[in-house]
């Protein structure tokens, strides 16, 4: 009797479903206009275990499937931010999974907004400013080329996950692209003001540091040539990353904060 029992209540806890409704949207605010210290540079999202929130058969496999508008209940707070002039919605997103943990719920990547692919590569650069990377030789900027394959550039781009582990979980990575301007190096010439020098023709001084005293190295080292870098200002698309985990519990709107994006979620159990 105990191991029935138990088997019933492991098959009705397996049995659990939830909707998950979610809004993201952007912040109306130019970055510089915030006290943040934004990175140049981001790690790559991985997207190898992610579908496609508008895979359907993806979806279905992995327990899941998109609902309709009718299963949509922020409404409220998403016609609010559409007519706040601080805000631009970017997602209102419904969606119908099971009871599962972090290692078997679905990893959903979704893109959202205006598509940048036209304007820019995937690595910020502008197309209009280098026309001629991602072509054999033609390039001025040293760079590889292998990752400019991907069609779309989407304003907003990452995965979410939601999943149970005794509390419900959701994790983030979401990346918000936004044109701005930047300092690009474009180049470099050899200033003419001095002769050239290296390490081996530095009027004969050998600059390994087990040879030579350091006076003499310095000595060498003046008659070194001056390379000057060659920058332009150039339109960039940067990207801003919002990388959260959060703890929630069935019925409850969960608002996540970041200084230019947010998500309002909810999650409730279906029944």
């Amino acid at each position: 009797m105990i191991l029935v029992i138990g088997m019933l209540a492991s098959t009705s806890a397996m049995a659990r479903q939830f909707d998950i409704e979610v809004i993201l949207f952007k912040r109306n605010i130019q970055p510089e206009a915030t006290s943040e210290m934004w990175p140049e540079e981001l790690p790559v999202i991985q997207y190898q275990n992610a579908i496609d929130i508008n895979d359907r058969t993806a979806m279905s496999s992995h327990g899941a499937g998109q609902l309709g508008s009718g299963s949509k209940y922020l409404r409220r707070q998403y016609e609010a931010l559409e007519s706040h002039a601080g805000f631009t919605p970017l997602a209102h997103m419904v969606w119908r999974q099971g009871d599962r943990g972090k290692r078997t719920a679905p990893v959903l990547h979704v893109q959202q907004g205006q598509d940048f692919s036209t304007q820019y590569y995937d690595n910020g650069l502008s197309r209009a400013a280098n026309p001629n990377l991602g072509e054999s030789g033609g390039s001025f900027i040293t760079i590889d080329t292998a990752d400019f394959n991907d069609p779309s550039l989407p304003q907003l781009e990452g995965k979410i996950q939601v999943y149970v582990q005794h509390y419900l979980f959701i994790e983030t990575q979401l990346d918000l692209r936004i044109p701005s301007r930047k300092e690009i190096v474009v180049g470099s010439q050899i200033g003419t003001d001095s002769p050239i020098a290296t390490p081996n023709n530095a009027e004969g001084i050998d600059l390994d540091p087990s040879l030579v005293s350091l006076d003499d190295a310095a000595s060498g080292l003046n008659h070194l040539q001056r390379v000057e870098r060659q920058v332009e200002i150039q339109d960039y698309l940067k990207t801003y990353r919002m990388d959260q985990r959060r703890r929630m519990r069935s019925g409850e709107t969960h608002y996540l904060d970041h200084p230019l994006m947010g998500m309002i979620i909810q999650v409730r159990r279906v029944g």
